[in-house]
């Protein structure tokens, strides 16, 4: 396999915040000015990507814990977030979270405009229709409510998939992951449980309502519990984590994509590049690999914890997220150990040229 080194080089030109436990996920604006970062305990912090500033902060909830988990006392836990978006106008801020699989909504000033409750060990997406201010909220026998933020009311309901599916997904599916892309017309559902149903929702515009046209689906085996589903970027193809390697699925001509597999690496997480031809995946030991899509070759690889201390070694290398940031040319990782003995989390953007 021949490898490009030469044909792409990166360098880490910033870092975005401290924070003392892990990064549970980040998520941007579609034009990449605006990152949102949410930590395992903590505040959802909003961050200037250009100048590098922290522009606001956002509490999230908490959530008493039962004697289930804790049978001598009862006290508070940060809730842990499970998902994070950002509306493509800029105003708006959705987060799921874990423990209770609540869905919560906010301005970008932090003021809380709306909440969903869900069920405990309930985990599922949160995503806003490309260039609306449509939030897609799952519900657990797979419907889509599709919330208006503007306006605060249900824009309408759909259906996730047949009845048949429902039934069987809403008593065995516990995690439910969701796509949307501005290049595709159609909405990706992931319900896991010991396997993935994917649901493809093609929808359009009827007298100024979002209505669905067709919806399809199908399985995918040897499902990854986490919520990495992604559209690549200037497709219909639609790609997740399986337990070795990174599949796509192609809606347009209704075929299997891939696997990506490289030297035996288990990916951990996955982004495509804002054109669409370049994917970075992470593996278990802080290594970040960028894969030419088209040439089915590795172009780069780099180590995103290098210099890191003897001591800190033992510490989890793996990078839980990454983004590559639309229309630049930064990747965005997430959960990555500092190198100065603090043990802190921090995002770091690197400059992929």
């Amino acid at each position: 396999m021949d490898f490009e080194m030469k044909s792409i080089y990166s360098k880490m030109v910033a870092q975005l915040g401290l924070f003392e436990s892990d990064i549970m996920c980040i998520a941007s604006t579609l034009d990449g000015a605006m990152i949102a970062i949410a930590p395992e305990k903590g505040d959802i912090e909003l961050w200037d990507v250009a100048t590098g500033t922290h522009i606001v902060q956002i509490a999230i909830p908490t959530v008493e814990r039962d004697s289930q988990f804790n049978t001598k006392e009862n006290f508070q836990e940060v809730n842990s977030p499970y998902s994070l978006a950002l509306s493509d106008d800029g105003l708006f801020v959705a987060a799921s979270f874990r423990q209770t699989g609540n869905i919560y909504i906010w301005t970008f000033e932090g003021e809380l405009l709306g909440y969903f409750q869900g069920e405990k060990g309930f985990m599922r997406d949160v995503r806003f229709l490309p260039g609306t201010s449509l939030l897609l909220i799952v519900l657990r026998d797979t419907r889509i409510q599709l919330w208006d933020a503007s306006t605060q009311k249900i824009h309408t309901v759909l259906l996730g998939v047949n009845s048949q599916q429902s039934r069987l997904l809403a008593k065995a599916g516990y995690v439910y992951n969701i796509a949307c892309s501005p290049y595709s017309p159609y909405i990706a559902l992931d319900f896991t449980d010991k396997h993935t149903c994917i649901s493809l929702l093609e929808i359009g515009m009827e007298r100024e309502k979002i209505v669905c046209n067709k919806q399809r689906s199908f399985f995918w085996n040897e499902a990854r519990h986490w919520n990495q589903l992604q559209y690549r970027q200037n497709t219909q193809q639609i790609y997740h984590l399986s337990q070795k390697a990174i599949e796509g699925y192609d809606i347009h001509q209704q075929k299997s994509v891939g696997p990506i597999q490289y030297a035996g690496i288990q990916p951990m997480s996955f982004c495509f590049s804002p054109q669409g031809d370049i994917l970075a995946f992470a593996d278990y030991d802080g290594l970040v690999y960028l894969w030419d899509l088209e040439k089915h070759t590795l172009l780069s690889q780099f180590d995103a914890l290098e210099h890191v201390i003897p001591e800190y070694l033992h510490y989890d290398r793996s990078i839980q997220w990454m983004n590559w940031l639309p229309q630049s040319h930064l990747l965005a990782t997430a959960g990555i150990k500092m190198t100065d003995g603090s043990g802190m989390t921090t995002i770091k953007l690197w400059q992929i040229v």
